[in-house]
């Protein structure tokens, strides 16, 4: 489930957040974007793959241009992430997706 997170205040960066949650409904996972955070303005995370268990093996999830990074991959094989989460936009949807979102910025 992606989120993204809108502050009012001009000085404080925005997130682009993947959030996983758990049967019972409480967050088991939080990955905020760190690649091309400085393009979007938004900001960065640690650059730390987080893992979580479950009945299907081990997921872990990026977002967008994070798994355009080697090192993101590497840490998902060492970390022993069976199902690797990759949130983006496809071609042509940010227009008409993601315009309510930077009027809103």
């Amino acid at each position: 489930m992606p989120l993204v997170t809108t502050y009012e205040d001009p000085n404080q960066l925005w997130e682009n957040k993947l959030i996983i949650v758990g049967p019972a409904g409480d967050i088991v996972l939080e990955h905020l974007k760190y690649g091309g955070t400085l393009l979007e303005g938004s900001r960065p995370g640690d650059r730390i793959l987080r893992t979580v268990e479950s009945p299907f093996g081990t997921i872990s999830g990026v977002i967008c241009w994070d798994a355009d990074f080697p090192t993101t991959v590497r840490q998902a094989g060492r970390n022993g992430t069976d199902i690797l989460l990759d949130e983006h936009v496809r071609p042509g949807q940010a227009s008409s997706d993601f315009e309510p979102q930077s009027r809103i910025r």
